[in-house]
């Protein structure tokens, strides 16, 4: 039965940082097209750079997931 609860619960982690990955990616592009349209230099690289972040974010999240499986006994 502990067996059964521990895999029900690294699935529900493993689903949650995908889908936290997905939301990452999406609020990158986003801001990526709030970028395109910006006028203001200033305003366009600080778009930029908050894309950029979530990437960061969401490449994070897929780390995370390769190497918890990876430790999987």
């Amino acid at each position: 039965m502990h067996d059964v609860s521990a895999a029900i619960a690294i699935g529900f982690v493993e689903q949650s940082k995908r889908l936290r990955a997905a939301h990452y990616r999406a609020e990158a592009e986003r801001f990526r097209g709030m970028a395109e349209t910006e006028p203001l230099r200033s305003v366009r690289r600080h778009f930029q750079a908050i894309a950029s972040e979530y990437e960061h974010m969401a490449a994070a999240c897929v780390a995370l997931r390769s190497r918890s499986l990876r430790e999987r006994p």
